[in-house]
């Protein structure tokens, strides 16, 4: 009997270790990761009941279930005499390992620049294989699984207890809002644009590349020194609505922030609102024009299981992981579940609240905009926030396009990170991805002089209150981050536009006052005469009274600097980005053989051997949603891949000719498993310059270097 009985204690030992590992592999990853997504409750419209059946899965559910199997395999094992007694709990420890070491690989990604995704898994394997075996032997180990059996009860109660539903809402502070002085208002919120990036050596709007800005700047002030209060647009831009500093763990919701500008300008009722608002969810009930998601319980209980079954495994696993995972369902990441084009949404609608997806048919976004800067009855208060010039940068200044947005890479060429933030420590690749996105940057500025153009035509030009401005910068330093800020990347990523045209300005001015991106919403409410509420914290531009520091946050952390900090470090960003070509042309100090560019194939020796590539098919794999009005890409970039093995050399040197003259050179870069990838361009950056592509003959080698000289190795397009 007391055999048996100890027995029953060992058996129930092992079963609550179980669960204690599917609780810190699985249930834990999975709940932080989806508190996270707070967009994407409030999008499912996510309530107790689906909840409920979610944490039913995850703590009893899944964890009884890898209970029954450990015991099969057990039985099974002891059966056939084998060693898969503790496959189980191998499994389930690796799994805890991966989800521990997930968020440190994004790093060694890269600062190794090795694909970590190959032997990760097996790693964590030997790791929990080792474990095992001891934990057999240490009663130390047992107990401290004990203990943190606490995680059982601890993850779902602390989700529970943070997670709001989608019906829960918050009282407004929009009661009694008054404009004294309603005129319309345009504001445009760009999305990863450095101020510092439309200056030119003379501290002023370069003319030559940025036109349209310069004509902004001729009617507006321009603040030059202004700045941004967060790297993260879902923070950043809720700051420019709010007029508020940002708090840890606030989700860019409308309940979140009672009293935003747009709740007060519609609480007013003296203006016909329209508000592109692809990332944030701040607009007001009365103006939203998307459709309400129409799923049953059921289906929605559905969609979240299938959804966090897709997302789980890169909770775990390396994006390059040689694993080809499920697709996470659209409404994750804050898109609208149909794409735009197949939704239904009427782009001839000019009043109301929009959601586009992000990156996406971003020229059509632009579009619709220009199309609602019409006269109304009312004073109209137009908003638009559009992820331009942000990556992927797809658009030329002429507003065609080289590449499409849906076949873009999700992180550009030669950067590394979860997110494509970090940049190899390689001054021409990085200069490559600038001058692309300086490219972007033109396109923004001809939209620029769209706007201006058509509120001329309805003589809103003069009487309107127009602010241009960004949410963040963004930063171009080989081993640095694009994004994340240090020492030598704060001014650039720090740095946003900023130009606002007051009612009856036609006058252009300079103000290098410190001046911060929480400043616009007062500037507006004062402008249209609202009452300021006391929770604003920014000051408007017309007091002298200035913050003495300036404030930036990212994640737990503050950063303060001095006032003046972007004005010293004008002179020598805008020497380093000063170029003689303009946009016309890819610099020279982006490209590895300047020297060859120019000169014939034939002056080089060329192997006979050919080595097989991938090119990248750049085409719109929907050109079914072309507007009717839409240019073909225009054949600008050459991209592709070759394998690691048949490379040269590590990182190899690449030309590309177009009927036999070497117009490009660049370099490979490691993309995912075994592929390098190479982006090549073709001369000039307009369409009117575009050669007929059927009359361009492309060639491209890959360089290699010994001691007896250098020769070229040609590159084949597979079948």
């Amino acid at each position: 009997m007391a055999r048996i009985e100890i027995k029953s204690v060992v058996t129930m030992k092992r079963a609550v270790d179980l669960c204690t590992l599917c609780a810190f592999g699985i249930t834990q990853p999975l709940l932080t990761a989806l508190a996270k997504q707070t967009i994407y409750l409030h999008d499912q419209q996510v309530e107790w009941r689906e909840v409920a059946v979610l944490l039913l899965l995850l703590v009893i559910v899944l964890p009884l279930g890898f209970v029954l199997l450990d015991v099969v395999v057990r039985g099974l094992s002891t059966q056939i005499e084998c060693y898969g007694q503790n496959l189980i709990p191998v499994v389930l420890l690796t799994v805890v390992v991966l989800s521990l070491l997930r968020p440190y690989l994004v790093y060694a990604q890269h600062f190794l620049m090795l694909p970590v995704g190959l032997f990760m898994p097996p790693l964590a394997m030997t790791a929990a294989w080792y474990f095992i075996a001891q934990y057999e032997k240490r009663p130390l180990l047992r107990s401290w699984i004990s203990w943190m059996s606490v995680g059982i009860v601890v993850f779902p109660l602390s989700f529970a207890w943070n997670f709001e539903p989608y019906s829960v809402t918050r009282t407004t502070a929009s009661k009694g809002v008054t404009a004294e002085s309603p005129l319309p208002v345009v504001l445009i919120v760009f999305d990863e644009f450095s101020g510092r990036t439309l200056l030119n050596g003379d501290m002023q709007v370069d003319r030559h590349c940025f036109p349209q800005f310069a004509r902004l700047a001729d009617i507006s002030t321009w603040y030059r020194n202004a700045s941004t209060v967060s790297p993260r647009t879902d923070i950043a831009v809720p700051a420019i609505l709010s007029g508020q500093y940002p708090v840890v763990d606030r989700s860019p919701l409308a309940d979140e922030y009672p009293g935003n500008l747009f709740e007060l300008i519609a609480g007013s009722k003296s203006f016909e609102m329209t508000v592109f608002e692809p990332i944030s969810r701040l607009s007001p009930p009365s103006i939203r024009r998307d459709r309400p998601v129409s799923l049953t319980p059921n289906e929605k209980c559905t969609h979240l299981l299938v959804t966090l079954g897709a997302v789980y495994p890169r909770l775990i696993f390396t994006t390059d992981t040689p694993v080809v995972f499920p697709l996470i369902p659209r409404p994750w990441f804050g898109l609208p579940a149909i794409p735009v084009g197949q939704e239904g949404m009427s782009r001839d609608a000019t009043t109301g609240q929009f959601h586009y997806g992000g990156g996406e048919y971003r020229g059509r976004q632009l579009e619709h905009f220009l199309r609602c800067l019409t006269p109304s009855a009312l004073p109209g208060f137009r908003f638009l926030h559009v992820v331009l010039p942000h990556f992927p940068w797809t658009f030329l200044p002429s507003g065609d396009q080289y590449e499409s947005e849906l076949q873009s890479f999700d992180q550009p060429f030669g950067a590394r990170g979860e997110l494509g933030e970090f940049w190899d420590d390689d001054p021409i690749t990085v200069a490559r991805n600038e001058y692309r996105y300086r490219l972007q940057v033109g396109y923004v500025d001809r939209f620029i002089g769209q706007v201006l153009d058509r509120l001329e035509e309805n003589h809103l030009l003069e009487s309107c209150l127009l602010i241009v401005t960004a949410d963040h910068g963004v930063s171009f330093r080989p081993g640095h981050s694009r994004r994340l800020p240090d020492a030598e990347t704060l001014p650039d990523i720090l740095s946003v536009p900023l130009f606002v045209k007051l009612p009856g300005q036609l006058q252009g001015a300079i103000n290098d006052q410190n001046v911060e991106s929480v400043d616009l919403m007062p500037t507006i409410l004062q402008t249209v005469g609202i009452t300021i509420p006391e929770s604003v914290e920014g000051i408007p531009l017309s007091e002298s009274r200035r913050q003495p520091r300036k404030s930036f946050f990212y994640k737990s952390d503050m950063t303060v600097c001095e006032p003046d900090l972007l004005v010293r470090k004008w002179p020598t960003k805008a020497r380093s980005d000063t170029d003689p070509s303009g946009l016309d042309h890819l610099p020279l100090s982006a490209t590895t053989h300047p020297e060859w560019h120019g000169l014939r194939v034939e002056q080089f020796p060329v192997d006979d051997e050919t080595i097989a590539v991938t090119l990248r098919d750049l085409s719109d794999p929907n050109p079914t949603l072309r507007t009717a009005d839409s240019q073909l890409l225009v054949s600008r970039l050459v991209s592709g891949l070759v394998r690691s093995g048949d490379l040269p050399a590590v990182q190899t040197d690449v030309v590309l000719a177009i009927n036999g003259v070497i117009v490009d050179s660049g370099r490979t870069s490691w993309r995912e498993f075994d592929q390098h990838e190479f982006q090549l361009f073709s001369p000039g950056s307009r369409a009117s310059d575009a050669e007929d592509p059927n009359e361009m003959y492309i060639e491209l080698y890959l360089v290699e270097e010994s001691e007896t000289g250098t020769r070229l190795i040609r590159l084949e397009e597979k079948d």
